[in-house]
């Protein structure tokens, strides 16, 4: 999974929607992992006083393979006897039984004031190199806003590659912006 990956990852597209920030030098840097859950930092620069300055927010992320989420169409008759929620997590299955929870939701602080982030993203598509981050599709045929980042050696490349392709196709409205030459990588 790409989260686990100690190399950094560098934000190169995005849906349009999504540029409201003027932020630039997007990238997220390995700090440690602790089974499923990983520490990584997200920096940006932000123009201050009329020059770019830098903000890190902390990230703790998780992506468990055993971790799914399940939809459920909640009819009267099941939200009266049950007060069931229209979706929850697989934490854990094997062919005997299953675990069920709440969906999962993070404290956001700094990323959610400096981002505008979400606390759940689908892994849309990825591979050694690069990941498209959307967010969670309700049905298979939306077009979610997504976020697409690759690896350093990747910078140059992305732009003639399948996943560029798949960005374009899976995403609304995308837009790609490349990693700026003056950030520092």
């Amino acid at each position: 999974m790409p989260i686990y990956s100690q190399n950094k990852w560098y934000l190169v597209a995005y849906t349009v929607g999504l540029n409201t920030s003027g932020y630039k030098c997007v990238e997220s840097t390995f700090k440690s992992r602790n089974g499923s859950f990983v520490r990584r930092i997200l920096s940006l620069q932000y123009k201050k006083d009329r020059r770019w300055a830098t903000k890190t927010i902390p990230l703790n992320l998780r992506i468990d393979p055993c971790s799914v989420l399940l939809d459920v169409c909640v009819s009267t008759d099941l939200y009266v006897w049950t007060k069931a929620k229209g979706q929850y997590q697989l934490l854990y299955y094997d062919w005997n039984s299953f675990v069920l929870s709440d969906v999962l939701q993070w404290p956001l602080d700094d990323l959610q004031e400096w981002t505008g982030a979400n606390s759940q993203y689908q892994l849309l598509y990825y591979s050694w190199n690069s990941m498209i981050l959307s967010d969670v599709l309700k049905t298979p045929l939306d077009k979610p806003s997504c976020t697409l980042w690759v690896k350093a050696r990747y910078l140059d490349e992305v732009k003639r590659t399948a996943t560029m392709d798949y960005f374009n196709v899976l995403c609304k409205e995308p837009l790609y912006i490349g990693y700026p030459s003056d950030c520092p990588k």
